[in-house]
């Protein structure tokens, strides 16, 4: 069990970094170990597993947040008003594509 205890650090770690898909990796590795023999979790393996859901939900709803910052952001780039070094208002009308790609 100790390789499995292991293995499911190794899948918090990849959700820390943001390598979404060695973390689904892991997972379906312990999907496919708990469909076989569904009582060999232990209390601390389903401790970690429940840690890792959190950490999931977290991070969606990270992702769903800075989507909709963007988004406002988007929106919002169009209606900036830019000023000089002393002051004075400038006009533009084209908000910077970087806005976009995402």
């Amino acid at each position: 069990m100790f390789r499995n205890k292991a293995s499911l650090e190794g899948v918090v770690d990849a959700l820390k970094r943001g390598d979404t898909e060695n973390a689904l990796e892991l997972l379906r590795q312990f999907e496919l170990m708990f469909s076989n023999s569904p009582d060999s979790a232990d209390d601390e393996t389903i401790s970690k597993l429940s840690r890792i859901a959190t950490l999931a939900i977290a991070a969606g709803e990270g992702i769903a947040d800075a989507r909709t910052i963007l988004e406002q952001a988007i929106k919002e780039a169009h209606h900036v008003s830019m000023y000089d070094g002393s002051g004075i208002a400038t006009s533009t009308n084209v908000a910077r594509s970087v806005l976009g790609r995402f």
